[in-house]
């Protein structure tokens, strides 16, 4: 799965596709241009690895850290983007990285696990099952290190995985998940999440990403401990279950749905 950020472009640009700007060689092109040399570039690795490339973009648009969020300001107050121009957008890329290559190359979208900022929300801006192979969610346990402290997995992607699953029928992806090992038990953490994955529990769930990156975070002005070897005990229940999963994949899947009704 390939993450591509346009930053410093706001959704109505890139439905556009005229703006102009200036290449690290020394080039210049339009966002049209480049998209179509990108997808054409995107074609071209999934032909020579023989293996799909999943391609997540204008993610986590449900809040204001990024240009193409629904909440984002230019530094005038304006909120150019809105729920239809960054659909249009959205189908632009569709366009640009499915021309040619079909399957080879997959759109994933994906929701942050909160919205931020007046008119924010989880599904305003999906496009439809037509233009998206997978639907995501990104999320963190951000523990002692956030005001809001420690939360479980059903508390981080519960409310979003039942939005999304409501607006779409394809299939889900945690596209984004850590938890930090300050103010709780993470190796506890990390099991109780792949047991809920196990159980069938988040039924729509197909696979999932750590973050297993240190990444330094503007909230804390630091590094987050995001990766699954931030300490011995973490990394032996990482490995442990993700065992666990593979040996209950190699039988025949997840067990019964111990509960059926999770969204209502």
């Amino acid at each position: 799965m390939l993450s591509w950020e346009p930053h410093g472009f706001t959704t109505v640009e890139i439905a556009e596709g005229t703006k102009s700007y200036w290449l690290r060689d020394g080039t210049k092109t339009t966002v049209g241009a480049y998209l179509a040399s990108f997808g054409a570039g995107l074609c071209r690795a999934a032909k020579e690895t023989g293996q799909p490339i999943l391609l997540r973009t204008l993610h986590e648009m449900n809040g204001f850290w990024y240009t193409w969020g629904q909440t984002w300001e230019d530094k005038q107050g304006n909120r150019p983007n809105t729920d239809e121009n960054y659909k249009r957008a959205w189908i632009r890329i569709h366009d640009a990285v499915k021309n040619g290559c079909r399957d080879s190359v997959k759109l994933v979208w994906a929701t942050n696990h909160y919205s931020l900022g007046e008119g924010a929300s989880f599904t305003g801006t999906y496009p439809g099952d037509a233009y998206v192979d997978f639907v995501a969610i990104d999320g963190y346990n951000w523990g002692g290190r956030a005001d809001w402290g420690w939360q479980t997995f059903d508390t981080i992607f519960k409310e979003p995985y039942c939005a999304v699953t409501r607006a779409s029928e394809r299939p889900l992806l945690i596209a984004e998940l850590g938890s930090t090992e300050e103010g709780g038990d993470k190796p506890a953490w990390i099991r109780e999440t792949m047991a809920g994955f196990r159980s069938g529990k988040y039924p729509d769930v197909k696979g999932f990403v750590w973050f297993n990156d240190d990444k330094f975070e503007v909230e804390i002005n630091g590094a987050m401990d995001w990766p699954v070897d931030s300490s011995e005990a973490s990394r032996a229940a990482f490995t442990e279950s993700v065992r666990t999963i593979k040996a209950q994949q190699a039988g025949g899947g997840a067990s019964a749905r111990t509960t059926p009704s999770l969204c209502g």
